[in-house]
């Protein structure tokens, strides 16, 4: 597996985590799209980390606004859920039941627990 150059050096060991779920399916050009999740990934979960210890909203001494951690949540979401759809990694293109089939954890969620 030779991983894109442009993958964030901290978004590495998503990548490979994802590589191990999907390589069986991967397509000329799939490792720059894998990448591309793997990044979104990253810093998705480096904003909400942002959020948690900061909140949504930063209190200025004359106004307030939204923290732009928000915004790079709601766009990464995006395209984590876009992405994701094309490698089959979320539950619809999984097939699976997404109205109540319980507290069910499939390979990609233990995966990314690790």
């Amino acid at each position: 597996m030779k991983t894109p150059v442009h993958l964030y050096d901290e978004a590495d060991a998503i990548y490979s985590k994802l590589w191990k779920l999907v390589q069986s399916k991967m397509k000329d050009g799939d490792e720059n799209m894998l990448a591309v999740l793997a990044n979104a990934y990253f810093d998705y979960s480096r904003a909400c980390e942002v959020l948690k210890d900061r909140g949504p909203v930063i209190a200025g001494e004359t106004m307030v606004r939204k923290n732009p951690a928000f915004d790079i949540v709601k766009d990464t979401i995006k395209i984590i859920e876009s992405y994701s759809a094309h490698f089959g990694l979320s539950p619809k293109s999984r097939g699976g039941d997404l109205n109540g089939g319980g507290d069910v954890r499939d390979d990609l969620d233990k995966l990314l627990d690790d």
